[in-house]
């Protein structure tokens, strides 16, 4: 049961996260983002479109994984609150 009371507010957060990031990009962030991808560029230059995919999708998941943690955390605290 308390798994059940776990997973429902984690599936929320998971469905709420794309709207936090729905956002018009400044110049700035834009400017970043094309010197991130260079810098990527200049450190995989080596590195085929399939390989950059599989690394890029290893990248992500990695990210997600540690987001729901720190959000399993956080629920977690919340419910020692209560």
């Amino acid at each position: 049961m308390p798994q059940r009371t776990l997973c429902i507010p984690l599936v929320a957060l998971l469905l709420a996260l794309p709207l936090a990031a729905c956002h018009e990009e400044g110049p700035m962030e834009k400017a970043g983002k094309k010197m991130d991808r260079a810098v990527d560029r200049l450190r995989h230059a080596d590195e085929g479109p399939l390989e950059e995919a599989g690394r890029k999708a290893g990248e992500a998941l990695d990210q997600a994984s540690k987001t729901l943690e720190e959000a399993s955390h956080k629920l977690d605290e919340l419910g020692k609150k209560k």
